[in-house]
């Protein structure tokens, strides 16, 4: 079966510092390319990626490619296909876990929020309707559980470039879109320090839970998507 090189293969092990983070993203980004063409031959792994990959509703395709429960490395892929189903704004939204990430092509736009206190709540701010939304494990649906209506605050925005490594905390609330087609990120994902993530919509949809469908990939999907990335590095 195909592996990552020694180096990149994932470990059970204590929580990565930013410093180590930014050095794993960077030299798998160095033998991705490499990696790719060995895997698209590699049948067993192909579905083993596909087995754990899906469309994701704020339109992009997510392929997992290696997971030891602790800590994953997956790909993340905008394209023009996608342009029209995804949201024009996707889901502001926080993560369960940590990550660090690094473009391989294309620009894309970081917002990011927090909740606003009480005091700086007026008449004009921007009220969204806060979910749970839970991991979507084996199936092919996010379960999503209604909490309450919250008041959120921009306080940033920033750019993040090719090649450009940055972290993410879990629990930092954000927005991230591409300014343009195509588009791809690594992204390392580790320990999952909640049950769930929260996601911030504007329009409330009269049920306290909703599923949200999250469509798996074929593994015909899987090398299509490997060999458009690669094509484009």
């Amino acid at each position: 079966m195909t592996c990552l090189n020694m180096e990149f293969q994932i470990k059970d092990s204590e929580p990565i510092s930013e410093v180590s983070a930014f050095s794993r993203v960077k030299k798998f980004h160095e033998v991705l390319p490499s990696w790719i063409s060995n895997t698209i031959e590699d049948n067993e792994k192909i579905q083993s990626i596909a087995d754990k990959s899906f469309k994701h509703p704020n339109g992009f395709v997510k392929l997992v490619i290696e997971d030891n429960g602790t800590e994953r490395i997956r790909l993340h892929l905008w394209t023009s296909e996608f342009d029209s189903k995804a949201p024009s704004n996707p889901d502001i939204h926080d993560h369960r876990w940590s990550f660090v990430s690094i473009p391989l092509f294309g620009d894309f736009e970081e917002i990011k929020f927090r909740e606003s206190e009480d005091h700086e709540i007026t008449d004009n701010s921007d009220f969204k309707y806060k979910y749970h939304c839970y991991s979507r494990g084996a199936s092919e649906w996010l379960h999503l559980e209604e909490l309450n209506k919250v008041a959120l605050l921009q306080f940033g925005k920033t750019s993040k470039f090719k090649a450009e490594p940055y972290f993410c905390k879990a629990g930092e609330i954000h927005t991230l879109r591409p300014l343009k087609y195509p588009a791809a990120t690594i992204v390392i994902t580790y320990g999952a320090e909640r049950e769930y993530a929260r996601i911030f919509k504007d329009e409330y949809h009269g049920d306290l839970e909703m599923d949200i469908h999250a469509p798996n990939l074929t593994t015909t999907d899987v090398k299509n998507y490997l060999t458009y990335i690669l094509n484009n590095y």
